[in-house]
């Protein structure tokens, strides 16, 4: 077994903080009596509740190689074979103007499109997969011209 992508280190940290920070807006808008702040208060912790536990329940290691078998295993207990991905592609993280190096690698198996999220250096780990799906194909060429 062979791990191809992780899950980015350090993010769920960004999230508690905001967790934190909503938390910390509604206690002052309650305070102060501002409708419009507990309102937004909220908001921020129920968003950052919902991105932390979308972080906390993928795997740390999200996309993992079985050499012997040619089969990756992906989150949510998905295993696909080399030679059934039709693409690969990456969609890096952004925020305003700064793109990060983690996002997500978009895997296309018979029509059907899975998203692996929060990949660590996920242009790395989709060229790597696309290699790996050009060799597992150009070796079935070879296998099935000898018959």
């Amino acid at each position: 077994m062979k791990v191809i992508g992780e899950r980015k280190k350090g993010i769920e940290y960004l999230y508690i903080f905001s967790e934190l920070l909503g938390a910390f807006i509604l206690v002052m808008a309650i305070l102060a009596e501002e409708p419009i702040l507990m309102v937004m208060g909220v908001l921020v912790i129920v968003v950052s509740f919902v991105v932390l536990f979308g972080i906390l329940s993928t795997p740390k290691n999200v996309i993992v190689l079985d050499e012997a078998e040619n089969k990756l295993y992906l989150p949510k207990n998905q295993t696909v074979y080399l030679k059934d991905i039709s693409f690969v592609a990456y969609k890096k993280a952004k925020a305003k103007h700064h793109e990060y190096k983690w996002g997500e690698v978009h895997i296309q198996v018979n029509g059907n499109l899975i998203r692996c999220k929060y990949v660590r250096d996920c242009e790395i780990v989709a060229r790597e997969l696309f290699t790996l799906v050009e060799k597992t194909k150009e070796q079935e060429i070879i296998d099935n011209f000898g018959e």
